[in-house]
């Protein structure tokens, strides 16, 4: 597999697990405090639509900040992993961990 291939692999993964951990954070929130309208999509994003009328303000900054704490320990936890992610044999699953490092 080219080197070209393994990077737009690894950018699609870190674009998928992007979305997955910063909106599902977003989701399991509105889900749990039963405000969740619908999911939109809006281009290349996505969007989880609640009904802020229902929500207290503190429940509505704490809705806007899960995303961003969500993808901030992810961040985290792979650069914890960075060593184990460098001695992986496979060049596809280094280059799609290190799109992923990049985009959290």
């Amino acid at each position: 597999m080219s080197k070209r291939t393994r990077q737009y692999i690894g950018i699609l993964a870190a674009l998928a697990a992007y979305y997955l951990v910063h909106e599902g954070a977003h989701l399991l929130y509105a889900l749990l405090t039963g405000v969740f309208r619908q999911i939109n999509f809006m281009g290349p994003g996505v969007q989880i639509d609640v009904c802020a009328e229902r929500m207290t303000d503190t429940q509505l900054g704490v809705f806007c900040l899960v995303g961003a704490l969500a993808t901030l320990c992810a961040g985290y936890l792979l650069t914890a992993l960075a060593a184990a992610i460098c001695r992986a044999g496979s060049k596809l699953l280094r280059a799609r961990y290190r799109w992923t490092g990049r985009c959290m």
